[in-house]
């Protein structure tokens, strides 16, 4: 009897369970935005003041062009943006590291890539 070796989460299914994790704690969180980073930060903040309108206005996000960072199985193969507000930035990186993804400094948003 061979034993099959356990399944591993493709890298863009264990970044959703990261965007979940964050939602859990108010952040608004979405993945594959459409737009630039401007326009969905804007729209994702609408939807969330429309549903919570005393809301902190925390955010975690990804846009669609950034899709290209995941090769077509769910891998990283390029850093993903994240664009994250400055009050979520410590969750975001607590909650990314011990889903075994590296955090890198970019250009206004973290850069979340494989360690």
């Amino acid at each position: 009897m061979t034993r099959e070796a356990p399944a591993v989460a493709a890298d863009r299914d264990r970044l959703l369970l990261v965007l979940a994790e964050l939602a859990s704690y108010g952040v608004a969180a979405g993945e594959g935005l459409p737009g630039s980073p401007d326009r969905a930060r804007e729209e994702l903040l609408v939807r969330l003041w429309t549903r919570a309108p005393g809301a902190l206005g925390s955010y975690a996000f990804w846009t669609r062009a950034d899709e290209a960072s995941f090769d077509p199985a769910g891998g990283l193969r390029a850093a993903l943006p994240l664009f994250v507000s400055g009050d979520a930035v410590g969750a975001a990186e607590f909650v990314l590291h011990r889903n075994g993804f590296g955090v890198l400094p970019g250009d206004g948003c973290l850069l979340v890539v494989r360690p």
